[in-house]
């Protein structure tokens, strides 16, 4: 039989029958790079000129099932998940292909919902001794870094230590053997696509969620913060803007109130708690205040928000 690259590995097909007819096609596979197969199928042919009979081979359509495609075209199934299984995602770093989907078994492994294939041992394995709590969606294999990131509806391994698991995203290192949170905690709601982009630098997630800023002490998360009276010239566009972070920022104004826990500017960041004393910023009065904010980077914005105050009767009426 021939050596089978991992990268070949196609989709999910779960056929009753695929029949195998005929001689190999004049396809030159060679020139054909990475062939992906996906979708529903009444039937598939599986060329082998080596086949002398015409005997088609039969799948259990109540699972799904994952094929080696060879040099020569054909097709060489490896592993079936459980009764109702699915596999969605898949992708390689070096001689190991990763799966992803929504199963308790494939190839006959126990494993949850993702699981690695070895061309070496030619076996399915579970990934740092367990699975994931969910279903998986989508994989990205950072080859460069050795990293797979894993996207989906799980919340953490699903078994072992699951501290610091936010939800919705996962990595895992190959070196290591072990899962863990990715550096911005996880993403609430469900992860469905995970892609790099054009020059590698950076990852796009796709699919229904909310995104978490910040740390475990300052919520910098929500574009509607509680602690933000809502204004009623706020759009619905106002609230999908994508806070900069200003941590590291110089910002001054002046010139400021001097009424006691009313004069600090920087309170206007990420207020910790409701509007008024020690939350709130007020220019001093009777003056215009000019507001500076230096971040010693270039950033590019769109859109700017603003969060008024309502404390004490008073509030910004005129911005430039």
């Amino acid at each position: 039989m021939a050596q089978i690259r991992p990268h070949l590995v196609l989709g999910v097909l779960a056929l009753q029958t695929l029949a195998v007819y005929g001689a190999l096609p004049k396809v030159d596979f060679g020139r054909m790079g990475k062939v992906g197969v996906a979708g529903s199928f009444a039937g598939i042919d599986l060329y082998n000129d080596n086949q002398s009979s015409q005997q088609p081979t039969s799948f259990d359509p109540t699972t799904s099932t994952l094929f080696f495609r060879a040099q020569d075209g054909g097709l060489t199934p490896i592993g079936s998940t459980n009764v109702a299984g699915r596999v969605v995602a898949g992708c390689s770093i070096g001689n190991v292909f990763y799966v992803g989907g929504t199963f308790t078994t494939l190839g006959g492994t126990n494993t949850a919902n993702v699981a690695a294939y070895s061309s070496s041992t030619n076996k399915f394995a579970q990934i740092a001794d367990s699975g994931l709590d969910g279903p998986v969606n989508a994989l990205h294999c950072d080859e460069k870094n050795g990293m797979l990131w894993v996207g989906g509806s799980f919340h953490a391994p699903s078994t072992g230590n699951t501290a610091g698991f936010a939800g919705s995203v996962a990595t895992y290192s190959p070196s290591s053997n072990t899962w863990s949170a990715p550096p911005f905690a996880g993403l609430s709601g469900g992860v469905n696509t995970i892609v790099a982009n054009t020059d590698n630098s950076a990852l796009l997630f796709g699919g229904s969620f909310v995104t978490t800023y910040g740390n475990s002490t300052t919520n910098t998360t929500s574009v509607t913060n509680p602690n933000v009276p809502t204004s009623s010239g706020a759009t619905t566009f106002s609230y999908s803007l994508v806070p900069f972070p200003l941590a590291n920022a110089e910002v001054d104004a002046s010139p400021s109130s001097t009424r006691p826990g009313l004069g600090n500017i920087t309170n206007i960041l990420c207020p910790a708690g409701p509007d008024g004393v020690g939350n709130t910023w007020f220019a001093n009065d009777g003056f215009k205040a000019i507001l500076t904010i230096r971040t010693n980077k270039q950033l590019s914005a769109t859109g700017l928000r603003l969060g008024n105050t309502f404390f004490d009767g008073r509030s910004t009426t005129t911005f430039k």
